[in-house]
């Protein structure tokens, strides 16, 4: 849309968004989306919640909240409750990489992955920097990212300018 002002680029984005905000993707107890459905329906979602997918929604939401001044389709606070209260480690201030349904069927818990990948902290750094510029959340999106940004540099990034793929 932004590229050629197609307007039917933008409806799409638009739909599509809206149509994923009202399925069972989203997590109503916990909070974020899972990655993906066992059917195009999006009617048997998989158990598992990725970091790097919460940021590409994160980033879909802002930008189209942006584009069309709406915000009923982006429920963009929601995701970054999710994100603040479940996938970022305010001991360490860094970004978990995922969550995993327990025992699906059974256990209604999600297991956190400690593991701290620099892939995903790289992407939810960026998608929590455009909320906080997108003033659609107060600082917290930016203490966030900042404090991550911070952990990455410290502990993920040799002298020799080398990043490692994860730590724990």
């Amino acid at each position: 849309y932004e590229s050629h002002g197609d307007t039917k680029a933008l409806s799409i984005a638009k739909q599509g968004l809206s149509r994923l905000n009202s399925a069972p993707m989203w997590d109503e107890q916990v909070g974020g989306v899972q990655s993906y459905s066992f059917t195009p329906d999006w009617l048997s979602p998989i158990r598992e919640k990725d970091a790097a997918d919460q940021a590409g929604l994160l980033e879909a939401l802002l930008k189209v909240q942006q584009l069309t001044d709406d915000a009923s389709i982006a429920p963009v606070a929601r995701l970054l409750s999710y994100i603040r209260a479940e996938l970022f480690d305010v001991e360490r201030g860094v970004f978990f990489g995922r969550q995993v349904r327990s025992r699906p069927g059974v256990d209604p818990t999600w297991w956190t992955d400690p593991t701290v990948y620099t892939d995903r902290n790289a992407l939810l750094i960026l998608a929590c920097l455009q909320a906080a510029r997108a003033e659609t959340e107060g600082p917290g999106s930016q203490d966030m990212a900042l404090a991550a940004a911070t952990y990455m540099m410290e502990e993920c990034v040799r002298q020799d300018g080398a990043v490692y793929h994860y730590v724990t």
